[in-house]
């Protein structure tokens, strides 16, 4: 795993495009995708209880132990972006990098400007456990810190600033679970988008194209999803769809044929 500060997606890769068989995208109803709209759009109230919680108990958060203030402060989104990370891991997948503060990023199914996101490597997830990687740093930054203040009562005050604190900054992550939800039953979460599986009695098949960093030549990785598990082939086989994405590629970037 890498930790990277003030990098871009196109900083790692300059295009990766995806085709797949026996599959297709699962959409929202119209009610379904205003809602979600709707709550992308008003997710900046959640930054409310914070400001409320450090105006009120200011003495308590901060002129009574400053510096447990600055490191929930300083350490929260590192913690946060740490979490699911650990999902990740504790599910048995890998994680390709940790990204503080893109300049421009546009990461993830929210598409919204982000200060840190976690990059899996590329594997597959099921509904619940894609809702889980969301809201795991809500379980594990809010809920317990909140559960822990009932007992511990010298930082109980902090403990609930935390909890607040990191709730604000999950609202993408809220909006992205509410999305996940949404959707259709069984539907297979992969790190850039999702799929609902045609016949499950037969594989299903996704197409990883991208450019090499010297911008030499077309990339092409092949995996299979069958019967709960996903595998990487060793030969990629070209089907209308990878080949009409390797002729953009070849004129996007003016590579020979």
């Amino acid at each position: 795993m890498k930790i990277t500060f003030f990098k871009n997606e196109s900083d790692f890769y300059w295009r990766i495009s995806y085709a797949w068989e026996n599959a297709e995208i699962p959409g929202l109803s119209p009610k379904k995708q205003k809602a979600l709209e709707r709550f992308r759009k008003y997710g900046w109230v959640f930054s409310i209880p914070v400001v409320v919680f450090f105006v009120l108990f200011i003495r308590q958060i901060f002129l009574v132990n400053p510096w447990l203030t600055a490191v929930i402060l300083i350490f929260q989104l590192p913690l946060h972006e740490l979490c699911h990370a650990l999902f990740c891991w504790i599910s048995g997948r890998k994680v390709e990098r940790i990204c503080f503060f893109p300049y421009r990023s546009k990461c993830g199914p929210s598409e919204q400007m982000v200060a840190a996101y976690v990059k899996p490597a590329f594997g597959v997830w099921n509904q619940y456990q894609a809702l889980l990687l969301f809201l795991f740093p809500i379980l594990i930054l809010t809920i317990f810190p909140l559960f822990l203040s009932i007992f511990i009562s010298p930082i109980r005050f902090h403990l609930i600033f935390l909890a607040l604190l990191n709730l604000s900054g999950s609202r993408n992550d809220m909006a992205d679970a509410l999305g996940m939800f949404l959707l259709p039953k069984n539907i297979l979460s992969f790190p850039a988008f999702a799929l609902l599986q045609k016949d499950d009695t037969k594989p299903l098949t996704v197409h990883q194209l991208s450019i090499t960093p010297k911008l030499e030549n077309v990339k092409h990785r092949q995996f299979t999803y069958f019967q709960g598990k996903l595998t990487e082939e060793d030969c990629a086989v070209e089907t209308p769809s990878t080949l009409q994405l390797r002729k953009e590629f070849i004129q996007q970037f003016g590579l020979k044929e």
